[in-house]
């Protein structure tokens, strides 16, 4: 059984519609961050300056942390694994927030952009501790 539910999102309207309802069944509700926005710290921080702080940082993240895997946040490095998930788990950890992470095998270059055709609205994320 669900215990507590944590709620990201941009969409005010969105984020009290889910709110109420996980209330009305007797849910614990977290906005985190005095939402709507989550992690609000990040201010105009997009995954985009993930993107350029991990390319001008190539070359020495793949020397630092070579053949792992890492996770940045806001330029920085906050979580190392062997594997993809490991990295983003410790980088979690450290944020102790869900918060979208940018993972990769450090010193790999990025991939190019692939268009999926669909578009997510808010909210990010919910998460469902038991």
């Amino acid at each position: 059984m669900v215990q507590r539910l944590l709620i990201t999102g941009d969409n005010e309207q969105t984020v009290a519609t889910v709110r109420r309802i996980a209330e009305e069944r007797g849910l614990t509700v977290t906005i985190l961050d005095g939402a709507p926005g989550g992690g609000a710290d990040a201010g105009e921080w997009t995954w985009r300056d993930d993107h350029e702080a991990y390319e001008r940082r190539r070359q020495q993240l793949g020397e630092e942390f070579a053949g792992r895997y890492i996770a940045m946040h806001l330029g920085e490095v906050i979580g190392v694994g062997d594997s993809a998930r490991e990295a983003a788990r410790e980088g979690l950890s450290h944020l102790r927030r869900p918060e979208a992470l940018f993972v990769v095998m450090a010193g790999e270059p990025l991939p190019e952009p692939e268009p999926v055709g669909m578009q997510m609205d808010a909210p990010r994320s919910i998460v469902c501790e038991q």
